[in-house]
């Protein structure tokens, strides 16, 4: 995961979901434009609009 893409089973293994669970939440996240998926090798990583989900944050 250094290089900033995952497969599913790599997720899976680091945060303890199953692997079927993980994979519709990447597919949702997909759909949401939050996550792509390398069509070369099955890996996913995170899109620029992943920043949008903390616009308007304040640590008060």
């Amino acid at each position: 995961m250094e290089s900033g893409r995952a497969t599913s089973q790599q997720i899976s293994d680091a945060i303890g979901l199953h692997r079927t669970t993980v994979r519709r939440l990447l597919e949702t996240l997909v759909e949401e434009g939050f996550v792509r998926r390398s069509e070369s090798d099955e890996s996913f990583r995170l899109t620029l609009n992943v920043r949008s989900l903390s616009e308007g944050f304040t640590d008060d």
